[in-house]
């Protein structure tokens, strides 16, 4: 197996389009430089499999929430599950992105139709996820 390092220019692509779909807010420039820095260290080199499964999700537009959390099913220690948890660690401490991450108001008959709606919504990706995976031949 080839470990390749990626290039600044593919690590910019990804964290414009990981944040793009799991945030609405404005991604800072800063953010985009410490998401390189920190695959950079973290995540340093990358197998020519899962490089090419990325580029595809890029490329191609797919839902990466969906192809990251069946990816995560089968092995939660995959590449695509690290770069994605990358991304939150730059974004969770940044006050723009608050309602994200902790609930600011309480909601207590809201919060039984929210809990259906997120297991839908997760049954719904993890189908989503296998079929595009298998779809685009994505590893």
């Amino acid at each position: 197996m080839t470990l390749l390092v990626q290039n600044e220019k593919m690590l910019e692509r990804e964290a414009v389009y990981f944040h793009a779909a799991f945030f609405r807010e404005k991604l800072h420039p800063d953010v985009v430089e410490r998401y390189i820095a920190a695959n950079r260290t973290c995540i340093p080199a990358v197998d020519s499999q899962t490089l090419s499964s990325i580029e595809t999700i890029l490329s191609c537009r797919l839902d990466v929430e969906a192809v990251e959390y069946a990816f995560r099913l089968k092995d939660r220690h995959n590449v695509l599950t690290k770069k994605i948890q990358v991304l939150f660690y730059m974004v969770e401490v940044r006050s723009a992105y608050f309602g994200h991450f902790f609930n600011c108001r309480p909601k207590r008959l809201g919060a039984a139709a929210d809990i259906f709606y997120a297991i839908a919504l997760t049954v719904y990706k993890a189908i989503k996820g296998k079929y595009l995976i298998r779809r685009y031949g994505l590893a």
